[in-house]
């Protein structure tokens, strides 16, 4: 978080600079106030989101891979046919290594969490990052992670 700090500090008319700073209050409020470890991973991929903007100079950079956020920006559309895990989408952006990923390697690319006893992808879920795939779905997720926290 103190890149994307200095990131926005040093903005100036940077077209990112807007989406970097709701990146990194969002990302900050979630780390002050973890609910749970989807939380930490979603403040580490606002920090991302915001870094990438500024680097971009865009107000939307790539959306995160869907399979794995913590694998950073997707560099494409991949068509979602898990074997052992479903998906609720047909299509999912994902990174290069995932987007390249045969059916076999499916579980070994999905970033999955011990859950009620079980090993599962984050997207099996129920909750908000599971709807919003980490922003993978949202264009704009430091907004809504903002105004989801009812920040202004």
């Amino acid at each position: 978080m103190r890149a994307l700090a200095g990131a926005v500090e040093s903005a100036g008319d940077n077209p990112g600079y807007r989406r970097a700073a709701d990146a990194y209050d969002a990302a900050a409020l979630l780390a002050d106030r973890p609910q749970d470890l989807l939380d930490l991973v979603a403040s580490i991929v606002l920090t991302r989101d915001g870094l990438a903007a500024i680097a971009k100079r865009t107000a939307r950079p790539r959306p995160p891979c869907f399979l794995n956020p913590l694998h950073g920006c997707s560099t494409g559309i991949r068509q979602w046919t898990g074997v052992r895990f479903s998906c609720p989408h047909a299509e999912v952006p994902a990174c290069s290594p995932c987007g390249s990923a045969r059916h076999e390697f499916d579980r070994q690319i999905l970033r999955t969490l011990d859950y009620e006893g079980h090993s599962r992808p984050y997207f099996h879920v129920e909750g908000y990052w599971a709807r919003t795939g980490f922003g993978a779905f949202e264009p704009d997720l430091p907004r809504r992670v903002l105004e989801r926290l009812k920040v202004d």
